[in-house]
């Protein structure tokens, strides 16, 4: 199973060697990425906190034709629409990756969603833990907003939904604590692996 993984981590695309996992669930995560990649539409990617948000929407972003552009990352929270527009302009060509994004004031989501009708220079990509469905629905997020990002929605499943991938992860995070650290990965037990 490592020698099959590591040889995917070679040779395949960007969602085969950055998004880990053999479970169905983890295929059908990287068969999205690379659906909604291409299509230079903005994407919306949810997932449980530590699932790997910004990573997914690295791989989007490095999956689609801007891939040679810039991929600026920035949290929502205390977003001004001037800092908004100076990151699209910043990423000009590449993508801008907007973390937990109903943390992002009122006025400034009006403003982004006008931004986005009009057209940016920067392809954006917002990623949340929370039930983004739910906080429109209640009134708590921009709906028109939300609806727009959702047109493309890439959702991570929770490791509870996947637990065949865990020893995956594992393997990999031991492999490159190693490797950080300059010493030979060690060898993992399947009393570890159980554990």
């Amino acid at each position: 199973e490592n020698r099959r993984l590591k040889a995917q981590l070679e040779t395949g695309d960007p969602a085969a060697r950055m998004l880990f996992g053999t479970s169905p669930q983890a295929e059908q995560l990287r068969t999205r990425v690379r659906a909604v990649a291409p299509t230079g539409a903005e994407v919306l990617v949810t997932g449980p906190a530590g699932s790997g948000v910004s990573k997914v929407a690295e791989v989007i972003h490095l999956m689609s034709p801007r891939a040679q552009g810039a991929f600026v990352k920035r949290p929502a929270a205390g977003m001004t629409i001037k800092a908004f527009d100076a990151l699209c302009q910043d990423a000009a060509g590449g993508a801008v990756f907007l973390d937990e994004i109903p943390a992002m004031a009122d006025a400034v989501q009006y403003a982004v969603l006008e931004r986005l009708e009009q057209g940016v220079a920067a392809r954006v990509i917002a990623g949340t833990t929370s039930d983004l469905a739910q906080l429109a629905t209640s009134g708590a997020f921009n709906a028109d907003l939300f609806y727009r990002l959702d047109g493309m929605r890439v959702r991570i499943p929770s490791l509870a939904e996947r637990p065949e991938d865990i020893p995956v992860l594992f393997r990999h995070y031991v492999a490159q604590a190693a490797e950080q650290a300059g010493i030979a990965a060690p060898e993992i037990s399947q009393e570890h692996l159980a554990m």
